[in-house]
């Protein structure tokens, strides 16, 4: 399943928790940051070793990772959220989680099983008890939804059922693709929608966090551009997209621009 906040593919079943903060205008990384350490410490207090790992990653202490965990930026919004994991049948999770063998070996890891852990090893109070003890120690209030608020959330949930927004794939008939990793960002890669030889339009694919509308500020720097590699640098320098996706340096989109994904790029 897609989502706006980016990263990787997540599996949930019943034996996990999704946890989501909501904040007003503020920084990312910062919040980011307070929020990890916050859930680890969480975790830490229930007798579970966990410590916050990577970029977006909570992990056992000398095992794998329990909680990934992604944001998406709007002005003056912030979301952050996380998957927890507390047990799972790890033959259903590998057969729905296909990551890159490149993501995996970043990871220094075999398959999606070896890099998983979890909580269940450490802590044997059930799911229910466990997210009832997480919300006591990560909230001190409650808010209660309205009908007219239930009805609002629905209304907005219709555009994630869309078949076109979770399926969609970019079919253009002229089409140039650059991606790679790059680490400390995740993976990207930039589809570029050619007429003739002039950039038509942009679509970003991978596992990035955004800090800001990244597709908006990817297609002010490339759209109307030829599709040549001095050109598209001078759209990096004029606009710097670079600065909407976390982890992402001038140089290293460079980079990935001037480098070429042979499972990807087409002949020209």
């Amino acid at each position: 399943m897609r989502r706006k906040s980016g990263g990787g593919a997540i599996f949930a079943d019943n034996n996990n928790i999704m946890i989501s903060l909501v904040t007003g205008a503020g920084a990312v990384e910062p919040i980011f940051e307070q929020y990890a350490t916050t859930v680890a410490a969480g975790l830490q207090s229930l007798g579970a070793p966990a410590e916050v790992s990577g970029r977006n990653d909570i992990v056992l202490r000398g095992g794998g990772k329990i909680c990934g965990n992604a944001f998406y930026h709007l002005p003056g919004r912030n979301i952050v959220h996380g998957t927890m994991l507390y047990d799972t049948d790890p033959r259903l999770m590998s057969g729905a989680l296909c990551p890159a063998q490149e993501k995996l070996k970043a990871k220094g890891v075999a398959s999606v099983r070896s890099r998983i852990s979890l909580l269940k090893d450490y802590l044997t109070m059930g799911t229910e008890r466990l997210r009832a003890e997480l919300r006591k120690i990560l909230t001190n209030r409650h808010i209660a939804l309205t009908d007219a608020d239930v009805r609002r959330i629905e209304e907005m949930a219709k555009a994630y059922d869309d078949p076109q927004y979770l399926f969609s794939r970019t079919t253009a008939s002229s089409e140039a693709v650059r991606g790679g990793r790059i680490e400390g960002c995740g993976r990207i890669e930039i589809h570029f929608m050619l007429s003739g030889s002039i950039v038509e339009d942009i679509a970003l694919t991978g596992d990035f966090f955004e800090t800001g509308d990244a597709l908006a500020a990817f297609r002010r720097a490339f759209c109307g551009r030829p599709f040549v590699i001095a050109s598209l640098l001078e759209g990096i320098k004029a606009e710097h997209p670079e600065t909407t996706l976390r982890g992402m340096t001038e140089e290293s989109l460079a980079a990935l621009l001037q480098s070429r994904d042979e499972a990807n790029a087409p002949a020209e």
